[in-house]
């Protein structure tokens, strides 16, 4: 699937709406991952993420290995970035954590449902009644 500009004016969305049209639904996903020779290729700076259900005893399963992020995130969907060294858990936007990365590069494109980062990692929430200056 293929976004492309359009050419209708906005006289012409009107009169569309007029005779019944709807608005278009979400923009399509992002691909998973670039393919070189039919393999997923790791991203230039090495990151990628994936998506999690945080179990009640507070672990995400990655790879066949279970991994603590904490049991008040349970049941909830968590994005994994796996960045080099580290693995950072991210959830409503704002990290809750970061521990060691669990494997290594070469088997980061092998994950289920892996996919490169869309957005940079977000900064860690300000403790209440800090400053930010």
């Amino acid at each position: 699937m293929r976004t492309v500009s359009s050419r209708l004016t906005p006289d012409d969305l009107r009169l569309l709406v007029m005779k019944g049209a709807r608005p278009a639904g979400p923009p399509p996903t992002r691909p998973a991952m670039r393919r070189l020779n039919g393999t997923l290729a790791l991203p230039e700076g090495g990151a990628v993420e994936i998506d999690r259900v945080v179990t009640w005893h507070g672990t995400v399963a990655i790879a066949g290995q279970r991994h603590l992020v904490e049991s008040r995130w349970a049941g909830r969907r968590v994005v994994l970035r796996l960045d080099g060294h580290l693995m950072h858990a991210i959830a409503d936007q704002a990290p809750i954590g970061t521990w060691p990365c669990p494997m290594g590069a070469d088997r980061l494109t092998r994950l289920q449902g892996v996919r490169t980062p869309a957005t940079p990692l977000p900064p860690p929430p300000l403790p209440a009644g800090s400053l930010r200056v």
